[in-house]
């Protein structure tokens, strides 16, 4: 078969974990570029020692999953760091889910004007489309500058983009009938070739197939002819890749893409060449190309702060992990707390861990620190965001995200947080010490805020009959205990972020919407309870408990992040043109749920107490 231009081709295969066993004919290709998931190095791999592969022939392995859009960048930035030109890609990988699953990524699409939070749109990509449309449509537009510089031929042929489908788009209707031409002609400086080489079918599943005795069955009945051999279907690819545009005949389509079937030159589906249907197709995937992100990276700026206090173990550490992920390239997070080693071994996971949502190696992009803090301390915690809260205004940027995870879990009666300390150890970090960040970084909130407190905000009650309000920092002889010490903690946390609804003063004069957010995580399997004070029997007990019960750090920490965007979402969404908006929402998980607010006689007596124990505390460090 002879090939377009006649030259050494520069090729760039996706869905290359399975190749066919063909091989193409000698001296035709000088390159070819084998993308794949798999991070071992092609030159390694022992699918390749039952291939005829010629002597002529270079193959390279580019990590690729087109579920993620930092890996698609990464591919391409890596292929046009090797070479100058592409002239052809072929879009092979797909992928054909049998259930609804998201694949975590979504188009934002805000109504500008609308007041009602339920108007704020996202439009949520299920896997297959986020593979088989946009993560190829996005692939292919960055690799346009290498697709440009292909040499023409003689007879003006141009760089080729190959898609490989099937024929249920016939059976989809306009959107999915039209994509054909319309997505992956990106400019008519390229030609398209859409291929049909097999029957609704992965190479997988052709191979088991074929070695079963289904399929000597099918041979006996000639139904064979319905479903081709891997070795078949790699044919035809191979051909909508090399073959001259004069042996493809009996079509009335377009020069610049041409629809192969089996083969064969065919005219597609009428949708297809809807020129209406095309120009709104490729308007939309313009847009999702350059828009697609996580739901939480929508909610913040294109550049967010992210600062999770105790984020060397348990909750703190797995959303640091799980918003490295999910925020953009240029995202800054800095986790703090005491233990150093704990935080660089976090560190170190983060930048080489791969995708819990796909399983798919991927490049971590979000920037990563630490800090080292005793948040159980007043002074620390000044010193700390005075030093952060200067940092940020020198670079010009702001907080966009401040989650508050530190705590402790212990039997131990009330115990001073410092020398000299009036605040109990505990409370300290479950309530006083995060108030405290709260007010210190206030004025350093980018104009869209969110803040997270992990604690119990499902059984919070700022109306319970167990709290001593002429004692609330429980200091009096017989008030102290594990329920009660839990119970002021968590009315007061309600009480004071209620509170801060109404203080506009106390954040930054560009603030035009913060969500302060109290969560319940749920039974989480962290490391706390192996470093609780106590008996051995309870932790123990508490111990074979969360083997039991107990939900993992990475599931707390999705569903924290899911809920942090059901809050933030009617936050943004009521924003008026001018006006700051300040709202307070519990959270169950990821469910918003309704508390009755406070009495205003009773938020000021929580933050007269709050702000006077906490400013009453010795300057002492423990630095």
């Amino acid at each position: 078969m002879s090939t377009f231009n006649g030259a050494p081709k520069v090729v760039l295969l996706t869905g290359g974990s399975w190749w066919g066993s063909s091989s193409p004919p000698e001296g035709e290709l000088k390159r070819f570029v084998k993308s794949q998931r798999s991070s071992q190095p092609l030159e390694n791999s022992e699918a390749l020692d039952t291939l005829s592969v010629h002597r002529n022939i270079s193959l390279h392995h580019l990590p690729l999953d087109l579920l993620s859009p930092a890996s698609i960048r990464s591919c391409a930035s890596a292929f046009l760091s090797q070479e100058s030109r592409l002239d052809v890609l072929v879009l092979n990988a797909a992928i054909a889910p049998n259930k609804r699953e998201s694949s975590g990524f979504i188009i934002p699409e805000h109504n500008a004007g609308e007041t009602d939070g339920s108007m704020v749109k996202d439009f949520e990509l299920e896997t297959g489309m986020m593979t088989n449309v946009v993560g190829s449509a996005m692939l292919t537009k960055l690799l346009e500058p290498a697709l440009f510089k292909a040499p023409a031929g003689e007879e003006g042929q141009k760089a080729r983009i190959v898609l490989v489908s099937s024929e249920l788009h016939r059976r989809l209707g306009d959107i999915e009938g039209m994509l054909a031409f319309s997505v992956l002609s990106v400019d008519l400086r390229l030609s398209t070739t859409f291929l049909v080489p097999f029957t609704a079918v992965t190479p997988k599943s052709v191979e088991k197939l074929t070695s079963s005795v289904a399929w000597k069955g099918m041979q006996t009945y000639k139904l064979t002819k319905l479903i081709h051999t891997p070795e078949e279907g790699g044919r035809k690819v191979y051909q909508g890749a090399f073959a001259d545009p004069s042996e493809w005949k009996g079509t009335s389509s377009p020069r610049e893409a041409v629809y192969l079937k089996n083969g064969e030159a065919v005219d597609p589906d009428g949708r297809v060449l809807d020129e209406t249907l095309g120009s709104q197709w490729k308007e939309w995937i313009d847009n999702a190309i350059t828009t697609v992100t996580t739901p939480i990276a929508a909610q913040v700026s294109p550049a967010p702060n992210v600062l999770v206090v105790g984020g060397t173990a348990g909750i703190g550490a797995a959303l640091a992990r799980k918003l490295a992920h999910e925020l953009p390239p240029s995202a800054h997070i800095t986790i703090i707390g005491r233990n150093s080693s704990a935080a660089a071994t976090i560190i170190a996971a983060v930048r080489q861990q791969t995708s819990s949502a796909s399983g798919k190696g991927i490049v971590t992009r979000a920037d990563i620190e630490f800090a080292q803090v005793d948040c159980g301390r007043v002074a620390d915690v000044k010193r700390f965001c005075e030093q952060y809260g200067e940092q940020l205004k020198a670079a010009g940027q702001h907080l966009d995200i401040l989650i508050l995870t530190a705590g402790k879990l212990s039997t131990r009666g009330r115990t001073p947080a410092a020398p000299g300390s009036k605040m109990d150890a505990k409370m300290a970090l479950h309530f006083y010490s995060r108030m405290l960040f709260i007010r210190q970084l206030g004025t350093s909130f980018a104009p869209r805020a969110i803040v997270l407190s992990v604690l119990d905000g499902k059984h919070s009650d700022a109306h319970s009959k167990g709290i001593y309000w002429d004692d609330l920092g429980l200091a009096k002889p017989g008030h102290y205990g594990l329920s009660s010490a839990a119970i002021h903690c968590q009315a007061m946390t309600d009480i004071m972020l209620q509170g801060f609804t109404s203080a506009r003063g106390s954040f930054g004069k560009n603030t035009q919407a913060v969500s302060l957010i109290h969560a319940y995580p749920g039974f989480v399997a962290t490391g706390v309870l192996r470093r609780m004070d106590g008996p051995f029997w309870i932790r123990a007990a508490l111990a074979g408990l969360s083997k039991l019960f107990a939900s993992s750090p990475e599931t707390c920490a999705k569903r924290l992040i899911d809920g942090m965007v059901q809050c933030h979402r009617p936050t943004l969404a009521n924003v008026t043109p001018g006006n700051s908006l300040i709202r307070w929402y519990n959270l169950d998980q990821a469910k918003i749920i309704q508390k009755r607010p406070a009495e205003d006689k009773l938020v000021e007596q929580v933050q007269a107490h709050t702000w006077q124990t906490i400013d009453e505390e010795p300057e002492t460090s423990s630095q």
